[in-house]
């Protein structure tokens, strides 16, 4: 994948659009994808953005280091002027061979979805991590009927790379052709979701609902030698 500026590019949005409407996601994966304690950790970020995430799961776990990589360079000086002193490091880049080994998690939200090579994509993830180290890759499946179709609508119209048309299978199919031990859970909000009419994202709310409560997940991923 090549290197890009941002990642959104509808005028007057851009990637701090992207941040904005993803503190709720974010607090739905922190509370229901790590089924391990981050404290004490090494974490990679694949696809960081502004790194929002990182920060908030450092502020909420104390991690010991990571590092967020992205592709694109204007959201990645700003991941750097918002970190404060937090014991993060944010870097633009295409390529991961300098962290061989180097991480005990690896988490991505909402970006496989945009990778053209899944399986050189699992490659990359398994070599970076320790042996027993964890990849946790939350994915929400636009493959699916309306609610996926309206969505990929959406998100082409204005995404610096287009959805790649991957099934679920598809990636499990990755991560376990390179020796991850796979598994899988839905993601799904706790309380009401809101709503509004017109939608920029969902023509019904019915499509609304099934991409929240049914078509989202995380995949876990872990190095088992």
């Amino acid at each position: 994948m090549k290197m890009i500026e941002q990642w959104w590019t509808e005028p007057d949005a851009g990637d701090q659009s992207m941040e904005d409407e993803h503190g709720e996601f974010w607090e739905r994966v922190a509370s229901q994808t790590f089924d391990v304690s981050l404290t004490d950790k090494i974490l990679l970020d694949f696809g960081c953005n502004q790194g929002g995430f990182l920060r908030k799961l450092y502020d909420e776990h104390k991690f010991r280091q990571a590092v967020g990589v992205d592709l694109a360079r204007s959201s990645i000086e700003v991941a750097r002027s918002r970190c404060g002193d937090r014991p993060i490091e944010y870097i633009a880049t295409d390529t991961m061979a300098d962290f061989e080994n180097r991480f005990d998690i690896a988490i991505s939200t909402a970006v496989i979805y945009l990778i053209e090579d899944l399986r050189d994509h699992a490659q990359q993830i398994y070599r970076v991590l320790k042996p027993g180290g964890i990849y946790f890759a939350t994915h929400p499946d636009y493959m699916n009927d309306d609610a996926g179709t309206e969505l990929r609508t959406a998100i082409n119209r204005f995404a610096a790379i287009k959805v790649k048309e991957h099934t679920l299978d598809d990636i499990a199919d990755a991560f376990i052709g390179v020796g991850f031990k796979t598994s899988i859970k839905r993601i799904v909000p706790k309380g009401y979701t809101s709503l509004s009419k017109p939608s920029a994202w969902y023509q019904k709310v019915i499509n609304h609902v099934d991409a929240e409560y049914v078509h989202n997940y995380a995949f876990r991923c872990e190095k088992v030698r």
